[in-house]
């Protein structure tokens, strides 16, 4: 359940790694047990979390892989600093679909989560837009707190980065938080 971020509204902590985590030696026996007990050839959707769901990239392609089947929607929540290409060209194979929740709180970006981030994805984000759409789509998510709670501040944040970086609209989502402590 690591994390590269430190945000106080979170259960997961950040535990001072940003980097990708080695393969689980468990994932194996994980997605022996669920072969054995869950029948998902019928389902149609698998959220995959974290912490920060793609500092765990070995399992979860491992999991993708096993699981993947015509129809399905993968979701994958993320802050998205870890987000790559490799993402992408992995995410492009598969037969299902990947919808990513990319955690963004706006304007209070920097205040409640870490350091701005969204203008060294823009490619990556652009590539997801213009090459992979509908097969991959993400949405921003913003967690709505005592600090965080101007919604015409939120959105006229998105609205400017996508125009200044000549970006389709994507979906905001807004979440309530609260801190957990």
């Amino acid at each position: 359940h690591g994390c590269n971020y430190s945000c106080g509204y979170c259960l997961q902590k950040d535990i001072c790694n940003p980097d990708e985590r080695p393969k689980n030696g468990m994932t194996p026996m994980l997605i022996k047990n669920i072969r054995r007990n869950l029948d998902l050839h019928d389902v149609d959707r698998i959220e995959l979390w974290g912490g920060e769901t793609l500092l765990y990239w070995k399992d979860i392609m491992a999991i993708m892989t096993e699981f993947d089947h015509e129809g399905i929607t993968w979701y994958i929540p993320t802050n998205g600093t870890p987000l790559m290409d490799k993402h992408i060209d992995f995410w492009m194979k598969l037969k299902g679909n990947v919808a990513m929740g990319i955690s963004h709180d706006g304007p209070q970006h920097e205040e409640l989560r870490g350091k701005e981030f969204l203008h060294k994805k823009v490619d990556v984000f652009r590539r997801i837009q213009d090459e992979c759409y509908p097969k991959i789509q993400f949405s921003f998510n913003t967690v709505i707190s005592k600090t965080n709670y101007d919604l015409f501040a939120i959105n006229d944040f998105f609205k400017s980065f996508l125009d200044e970086h000549n970006l389709k609209q994507v979906n905001l989502t807004y979440e309530v938080g609260r801190v957990y402590d």
